[in-house]
Parts: structure tokens; sequence; C-alpha cells
């Protein structure tokens, strides 16, 4: 698990983590967002090491630079980021 200090959530952490299947999203004073790794192809065929190896940035997003992903935490909260599993 790996903790990380934002401004954008008026310096409330944000917590990431990973299970077997899933992406573990919180902000301090919001419920955990578990999200299907399947949303996300390039986490899921990522290894153990590479989906631990991110940052936040400053526009309030999770980035791994080593597979080229980047997650917007407001966005996932907003509900915009959905199963995108069977998109065509």
């Amino acid at each position: 698990m790996k903790k990380v200090n934002s401004l954008l959530f008026d310096r409330s952490s944000v917590v990431v983590y990973f299970s077997d299947e899933y992406l573990h999203v919180q902000v301090k004073g919001k419920a955990r967002l578990n999200i299907p790794l399947k949303n996300f192809p390039r986490l899921e065929r990522a290894t153990v090491e590479q989906r631990e190896r991110f940052t936040l940035n400053a526009c309030g997003g999770i980035h791994w630079a080593e597979i080229d992903e980047d997650i917007n935490i407001e966005a996932l909260y907003a509900g915009a980021i959905r199963d995108m599993t069977h998109r065509k």
C-alpha cells in the first residue's frame, strides 16, 4: 500500500493499492473505490512491482511512467471511468 499527499484534495491523503483483480483507491473522507483491473489493460498486464511504482501528478491523477498509464482520481469518483471491457 502506498500513501501519497495531494494538494488537489485539500492536503488529504490518497491511498492506492491492489489486490489480485482490483485497483483500490481512497481519498480521505470518501468511500474506497474498487475498480476491476480488467478496466485498465496496462495495469492488468503489469507486474506487481510495476503497479507499485506510481506517482500522484499535479493534475490529480495516478501515473505509472513505466507502463505509460494515467488515471484521473476525480474522474473515478465522478463515475466517468466505468467498465470499459466491452468497448468496441
